[in-house]
């Protein structure tokens, strides 16, 4: 922890620069625009830091499954035709799955195939380690 006595310039610079990008990239703006996520029942959800050009991000984990999810107003991170929402996995458990910043609801379906689908993995793998056991391998 920095003594901001001591070294005034250590505490404050990386709270100005950090200034810098909040209005460089209109963060405060995005208050009254970003909608509430209506999360369904049972899923946890870790708010993580916006790295890398995200403006927002979090994960989400519900029995053994983990979602990842950020949302991009600057397009900086994929291609889409406005500000949108990426969850990985997608459904198919390959790639990612894109939704317009508005649609909370179509991103929270999505959020729960992608679980499903791990879900679905996860008693794949079970049971064919169980079959192997079994049979002796």
């Amino acid at each position: 922890m920095t003594d901001i006595f001591k070294n005034p310039d250590d505490h404050f610079s990386p709270m100005l620069k950090r200034a810098e990008l909040e209005r460089d990239e209109r963060w405060i703006e995005m208050w009254d625009k970003i909608p509430y996520v209506p999360f369904r029942r049972g899923w946890k959800v870790a708010v993580i830091p916006p790295f890398a050009g995200a403006v927002a991000r979090f994960r989400v984990r519900t029995w053994g499954a983990d979602v990842s999810v950020y949302l991009d107003t600057l397009q900086r991170l994929g291609y889409y035709p406005g500000d949108y929402w990426e969850i990985y996995p997608s459904e198919d458990g390959r790639d990612v799955d894109r939704y317009a910043m508005d649609d909370v609801d179509g991103l929270v379906r999505g959020i729960a195939a992608s679980i499903r689908t791990q879900q679905r993995e996860a008693v794949k793998r079970w049971f064919r380690s169980l079959w192997g056991r079994m049979k002796g391998n």
